[in-house]
């Protein structure tokens, strides 16, 4: 039963990473480009693995394994494991926009909720459009 808890948690994870439609504004700018080559699928689904517990998801195993195993940069790392957390912990649920472990992602509601609770504080950190690492993922 983890196991099917694992697969559902690592694709709701890719998919919020490719959710946001976010500005390259920001003053911080932690995730550039150098971060982006580093990323893939297969980055992405094997550090969320790391994070899904039965007690929710962790950001901390998430933003280690991708500094560690793929060498994004710590604060792009902490960027993005901090974004799926906030998802996860916003936008999921029984009644919640997104639907238990993300199963109504592709819906408006979801998007509107994963934006309004969790794009700006995102965009503050990574200083990066989430429809740039779309296009680098071909999501």
């Amino acid at each position: 039963m983890l196991n099917n808890i694992n697969k559902i948690g690592t694709s709701f994870l890719v998919i919020c990473f490719a959710m946001f439609t976010l500005h390259s504004s920001s003053s911080y700018a932690y995730c550039g480009m150098e971060d982006l080559d580093k990323l893939n699928i297969d980055a992405l689904k094997e550090c969320g693995y790391e994070g899904v517990s039965w007690s929710g998801l962790d950001g901390q195993p998430i933003s280690t394994c991708l500094k560690t195993k793929h060498q994004v940069s710590q604060q792009c790392s902490g960027c993005l494991s901090d974004v799926a957390v906030c998802a996860y912990n916003q936008c999921t649920g029984v009644r919640a926009a997104c639907g238990v472990l993300g199963s109504s992602l592709n819906t408006p509601e979801c998007e509107k909720c994963l934006e309004d609770k969790c794009g700006r504080t995102f965009q503050e950190c990574a200083g990066i459009s989430i429809t740039l690492l779309r296009r680098h993922l071909e999501l």
